[in-house]
């Protein structure tokens, strides 16, 4: 899965207003899918293997639209690569003793 953190004019959004957008895509050869959307993603904290994002996402359920806070933990891996280690949450984030 690829991370792509953009912003996003107001003047094409239902929120007609300008804002951060995380997306979550699935990579299969030469197409991307959404797999989940973040709106005004805030990066929480940063460790060594990875980084917590919290952000807002939207549904529509029962024809009525939903927004749901929502964090997401990130870790970096390589493409094809040895899965990751489970992630230690003893590790201190940067710049904590």
């Amino acid at each position: 899965m690829t991370l792509e953190v953009r912003d996003w004019d107001g003047s094409s959004n239902n929120f007609k207003r300008h804002m951060r957008v995380a997306n979550l895509f699935l990579i299969n050869g030469c197409t991307r899918q959404t797999v989940a959307t973040l709106y005004d993603p805030e990066l929480l904290m940063t460790t060594a293997d990875g980084m917590l994002i919290r952000g807002t996402e939207v549904q529509i359920l029962d024809k009525r639209t939903h927004e749901f806070v929502q964090m997401w933990l990130c870790r970096p891996t390589i493409y094809n690569g040895a899965p990751l280690k489970p992630f230690d949450t003893s590790i201190p984030a940067f710049g904590q003793p």
